[in-house]
């Protein structure tokens, strides 16, 4: 969004828009590269199967803020929590 801002100015460069838009891109699939690491790690480490905890940060990351609060709620739950309930 910010790149298409600076659009809008008459004496804004395209190409350094583009640079600004790749880089910007880039980071942000870092971010989400990072954070699906840390969402599937601890759902195998509460006692879900990490595909089932992948494919539902997937789903709830496209959300929006959805996502984060589940993130962190995620973060507060004891280990073996769904691996003790089974037995």
């Amino acid at each position: 969004m910010l790149a298409l801002a600076t659009l809008g100015h008459a004496d804004a460069s395209t190409k350094a828009v583009g640079s600004f838009a790749t880089i910007l891109i880039l980071g942000l699939l870092l971010l989400f590269a990072g954070l699906f690491n840390i969402v599937v790690k601890r759902g195998r480490d509460i006692g879900i199967p990490g595909y089932i905890a992948g494919i539902g940060f997937i789903l709830v990351f496209f959300m929006g803020g959805l996502g984060i609060f589940l993130s962190i709620l995620l973060a507060l739950v004891p280990s073996d929590t769904v691996a003790v309930a089974r037995t």
